[in-house]
């Protein structure tokens, strides 16, 4: 409400302007004096004003206690405020506070705190704290007694009623907020509230022009003539209700009532928020009730009705005197309703469903307000202000006999004008169908639907039930929703400019206006440079056009537009330092441009100048604010950010809780994320999206699944996400299994998605899917960036197939470091190190500064090469040309470089002088160097160093195990055993991988799942007899010891490898390449076996182990 101080200066200027037009006319009546607006005085009748200040009820009485507005004290003699003695230090807090504190006790801690001062008696005395004690203790029913006070004190101490009523007058008590109550509840309704009516009225109108013209579009209409069957309108008045219903008892708020009980209490109650009764099951208790009113034509088609006694509450009847209704609020299962006056009269107030009403925050589910302001209060404060507004709220008032429909999503206040009776009905019907499908398969919505048993399986039950008894209706109902969605118009920049106050769009007079007023603006439509941008800003400097906020605001927005190309972050900041006055709308988006920015932290900047030049933020504001925080990877930030939001209470707007959501998602916090997720009532792709995307970064790949498959619709945004969070968990066969789903569903992939498939082909080595996935590229005319044109570079070379790594790096359009790179280590994994160097070269000749991944393929390819000197040039010149810091990985393929050389001394003198401390992959560099030349003692001292980094890790102990293998020392190889047995340390399985009609077969050791399992072991014999025919024999003297690579495979001819050989070998056509991908090295034995068996069979076989390629021709490597 008002502060009452401000009242207080409208009588005043109310008075002397009567005074004045006194003079001018004699006949005109006295203005309402100071003294009148006091609750110590009765109100007089006085003549309306319309203009400003408010008017009593001819009825209403003085404030029971005495208290007085406290502009009221201004003009006393005395500054004395009774209110301030008798509170201790308890004074220093606002009532709100001290009444809040108070509603913690208990009647009877209440009464004593009465008797310690003046203070305390006014306070424990206020209304609304016995009204929620009687509420509370009474919850079976209650004799109203005239007040809630006396009413509690006769209902628990009969004896003692005639005292609940008695009240002492407080002299000099001044309070607002306790004044308030008794203002709201005695406010006589001023004419021009009443006044506007704008709904459309129809009376006798057909069905079809209800659905076509009102139905359709959603628009409200109050219907005349088409109660004049019912019963109830005759028959409804008090005296045949309370006959009818007997002892039946009605809800009225968290009690229920018998009718008698109920208009004793309407009858007596003058208060800010009378009770008014609100009973969903009156049907089923009097069912005389339900027979004597129909359902309007135009409200015959129910939906709901298919799921029989399962269906949610749909009808209530509504009874309430004088000053009662409903604060603003939608219908929360996104139904439309209808509401049929039988007595008295209703004010409606409706905003569509884009414009929240002033003064209303939204909770979750629409049907309350995070800060409610009663009726009265609303109309006081906010309803003046909706002159001015664009999209004005229709209103109308609702009489006997008379029907309104309200339709999905509006906005909706009610207040009775006099005691009324009233039937309301949710509805469903063709027109609102999907809406309420939406709104069933939110995760909140069982918690908003009443009166149904099974309220979390809803959804299914109604869509089921929709199904079977209309066939097809929620599929064609879909159809035309797309086909109207995709024939909107898209808004242009200018179409789509808004205030910073409201949201809501510049109208298309105000855009005229623009446009004659300053015409070069739009060229900013045009603008697509610096250049261009300056030619128009220096036409406003020089037309003084620049010092007009508004236009210097659409220099800005079009500066940090991100669709627009442009991003002028740093030129908008130029302009920005030189706006006098900037609004809102300018700092928002100085905060949106910087959001996206090389430099987030200055719109924590910029927020915090807005609050000093006394703007608030509004709901555009924190998005931008959150966004930010993720860009700067703050977490603290965003915690600080989410209690604004909280704090100006913006926590439950829709595009704020989506950026929560993607922050604390993005941060790792799921639970936070859900938490938030959960309390959302409006839902949508963005809010599911960024859920998935948070469970894929913590590794919750299952979760992300889960709620994948429970959203209602996706877009493409939310496909790459599921795929690629497969991609980043290494769930690679998942990604391509879902890609081909996502082509089943005839949605069509961009580069971003490929990029993920792609990837997951190269980890997979499934050399047909990445084939099909690059015709795909190629068959939608894909743009080949530079992103996706390196990963097909690196899927070619990793699964196999350097030739067509070579043609896709030929055609890349342009080519970055990245793209060299991949070829470059392609070339390392398949060998050929002296072409790897060749392309180094030539990158270097095209002017591409490599990077440090650049080096670590270069070097690698020495490795491999066994080109020592070449290698470290190659090293030094990373520092001394190109001042890139070796990093670990670097040093690690240095002494990979030297131990596969043989110089393990040299290796081993490197890492000790490392100019950093050398990490597990450095020192096992060393240890796999010394299993493959054989020396136990310097594999001894690296492999006890590699135990004491990583004791759980078990391939130092199965490597160390070998080197003692191959140096006859027995003992020790039973020690690495006890000793890993000991601490519990087990390796994973060594598996094998073949693509074959582009499915994976994954072949596992002890695993026999595999359809065809016998027939390849009996391929697997056939292929044995005849290599060793050729000569072949088992070397058992490393597989006996090498639990690394076929842990618990049972026999050396078991190993996963010569399975998928086997396989290929069966399923395959003759003469093609047989590619397999090994999780673990290639043992010696396999080696072997693999070359005769390319010798034997005629056949190519490409291998890629852990470390390599291994290619076999003929009996040759």
């Amino acid at each position: 409400m008002p502060p009452c101080r401000d009242l207080l200066f409208q009588t005043r200027k109310k008075r002397k302007k009567r005074k004045k037009s006194k003079k001018s006319n004699p006949t005109k009546l006295k203005s309402t004096s100071l003294k009148q607006l006091s609750p110590q005085h009765q109100q007089q009748p006085e003549e309306e004003d319309t203009e400003e200040g408010f008017s009593l009820r001819a009825s209403a009485p003085s404030h029971k206690y005495g208290v007085q507005p406290l502009g009221n004290l201004y003009l006393s003699s005395s500054s004395f405020n009774s209110r301030n003695s008798g509170l201790g230090t308890l004074q220093n807090l606002t009532d709100e506070l001290i009444l809040e504190i108070l509603g913690f006790l208990d009647a009877n801690h209440l009464g004593v705190l009465a008797c310690v001062s003046k203070s305390f008696y006014v306070f424990t005395n206020h209304e609304p704290l016995w009204r929620n004690l009687v509420l509370d203790n009474l919850v079976g029913g209650f004799l109203y007694n005239g007040s809630w006070k006396s009413t509690y004190v006769a209902s628990f101490y009969p004896a003692f009623a005639s005292f609940g009523s008695l009240a002492l007058n407080v002299r000099d008590f001044y309070s607002d907020y306790l004044f308030q109550s008794w203002l709201c509840a005695n406010l006589e309704m001023k004419s021009e509230w009443l006044e506007r009516d704008n709904i459309t009225r129809r009376k006798g109108i057909s069905v079809e022009d209800f659905v076509l013209n009102f139905e359709v579009p959603n628009k409200p209409v109050l219907l005349e003539g088409c109660l004049d069957n019912w019963v109830a309108l005759e028959k409804w008045d008090r005296d045949y209700l309370i006959e009818t219903c007997g002892d039946a008892k009605f809800s009225v708020g968290p009690v229920e009532l018998k009718l008698e009980d109920y208009f004793r209490y309407s009858d007596l109650v003058r208060e800010e928020r009378p009770l008014y009764l609100f009973d969903p099951k009156f049907g089923e208790k009097v069912p005389n009730l339900g027979l004597e009113y129909d359902v309007p034509v135009y409200f015959k088609e129910d939906l709901f009705s298919v799921l029989g006694s399962e269906r949610p509450d749909y009808r209530w009847i509504i009874i309430g005197p004088a000053g009662s209704g409903s604060s603003f609020h939608i219908d929360p299962n996104s139904t439309s309703a209808w509401n049929a006056v039988i007595k008295g009269s209703k004010k409606w107030v409706l905003f569509p469903p884009e414009v929240v009403p002033p003064g209303v925050h939204p909770s979750p589910d629409g049907a309350e307000v995070a800060c409610p302001v009663s009726i009265a209060e609303w109309f006081m404060n906010f309803y003046g202000a909706t002159k001015k507004w664009e999209k004005k709220p229709i209103e109308c008032v609702c009489k006997a006999g008379e029907v309104i429909f309200v339709p999905n999503g509006w906005w909706h206040l009610v207040i009775n004008l006099e005691d009324s009776i009233a039937i309301t009905q949710n509805f469903v019907s063709r027109r609102n169908l999907l809406n309420v499908l939406d709104f069933l398969k939110k995760p909140n919505a069982s918690m908003l639907v009443s009166g149904t048993r099974d309220r979390v399986n809803l959804y299914e039950k109604f869509r089921k039930a929709i199904e079977a008894t209309f066939p097809g209706t929620t599929e064609q109902l879909m159809s035309k929703a797309e086909e109207k969605k995709s024939q909107r118009k898209k808004l242009t920049f200018w179409e789509s400019v808004s205030d910073s106050k409201g949201s809501r769009s510049i109208g298309s007079s105000a855009l005229k206006t623009v446009r004659l007023k300053y015409p070069k603006l739009f060229f900013l439509e045009s603008c697509s440079n610096l250049a261009d941008l300056k030619l128009i800003h220096g036409h406003m400097i020089r037309t003084h056009i620049i010092f007009d906020v508004f236009a210097a605001s659409r220099l800005i927005a079009f500066c940090v537009d991100t669709n627009s190309g442009t991003s002028l972050i740093d030129y908008a900041s130029r302009i920005f330092s030189r706006i006098q006055q900037p609004n809102l709308f300018i700092f928002n988006a100085m905060i949106r441009g910087h959001s996206g920015s090389k430099n987030p932290d200055q719109s924590f900047h910029f927020y915090v100048q807005l609050q000093r030049q006394g703007l608030l933020p509004d709901n555009l504001t924190f998005p931008f604010m959150v966004k930010s925080c993720v860009k700067s990877l703050c977490i603290s930030m965003g915690s600080q950010a989410h209690s604004h939001i909280i704090k100006h209470g913006f926590e439950m707007d829709v595009y704020v809780q989506n950026s929560l959501v993607h922050m604390y998602a993005t941060f790792g916090d799921t639970e936070a994320a859900t938490l938030i997720f959960q309390g959302m009532y409006h839902v949508n792709v963005v809010s599911w999206t960024s859920m998935i995307r948070g469970f894929n970064k913590c590794g919750d790949v299952e979760s992300a699944r889960k709620l994948f498959d429970k959203m209602p619709e996706r877009n493409l945004v939310t496909w790459s996400t599921m795929i690629s969070g497969y991609a980043q968990n290494n769930r690679f066969d998942e990604a391509v299994e879902l890609f081909r789903v996502l082509q089943s569903e005839g949605v069509r992939a961009n580069e971003t998605v490929m990029v993920s498939v792609i990837s997951s082909c190269a980890h997979l080595g499934a050399l047909e899917v990445g084939e099909r996935a690059h015709d795909y590229v190629v068959k939608y005319d894909m743009t080949l960036n530079l992103i996706l044109g390196t990963a097909l570079v690196d899927m070619y070379a990793r699964c196999g197939s350097i030739d067509k790594a070579f043609q896709v790096f030929e055609s890349l359009p342009e080519r970055d470091a990245l793209s060299w790179t991949a070829l470059i280590a392609g070339l390392a994994m398949h060998g050929y190190s002296e072409k790897s160097l060749e392309h180094f070269r030539k990158m270097i000749g095209e002017g591409i500064t490599p990077r440090d991944i650049t080096f670590s393929a270069v070097l690698s390819a020495c490795s491999h090469g066994g080109l020592v000197e070449r290698g470290f040039e190659i090293f030094g010149s990373m520092k001394r040309d190109y001042r890139i810091e070796p990093r670990l990985e670097h040093y690690g393929c240095m002494v990979d470089l030297l131990g596969r050389a043989g110089k393990l001394e040299e290796a081993e003198k490197f890492v000790l002088e490392m100019p950093v401390t050398p990490n597990a992959p450095v020192w096992g560099a060393l240890l796999g160097a010394c299993r493959i030349h054989k020396n136990a003692e310097i594999g001894e001292r690296v492999g006890k160093i590699l135990i004491q980094l990583l004791p759980q890790h078990s391939g130092y102990y199965v490597l160390l195990s070998n080197i003692y293998a191959n140096s006859k020392q027995w003992e020790k190889v039973t020690e690495m055993r006890q000793i890993m047995t000991a601490k519990g340390v087990k390796k994973p399985p060594g598996h094998s991988l073949i693509e074959l009609d582009g499915r994976i077969h994954k072949f596992t050791i002890g695993d026999r799942s595999h359809p065809e399992i016998d027939k390849i072991e009996r391929m697997w014999e056939e292929i044995l007899m005849k290599i060793r025919a050729a000569g072949y024999m088992g070397n058992t003297a490393e597989a006996l010891f090498d639990i690394d690579e076929e842990e618990k495979e049972s026999a050396l001819h078991r190993h996963s490898e010569k399975l998928a050989i086997a396989f290929g070998i069966m399923r395959s056509e003759a003469g093609t390449p047989i590619r397999i991908v090994k999780n673990l090295r290639v043992c010696e034995d396999c080696h072997t076996a693999t070359k005769l068996i390319s010798k034997v069979f005629g056949r190519e076989f490409i291998v890629r182990d852990r470390n390599r390629f291994h290619h076999f021709r003929q009996g040759y490597l």
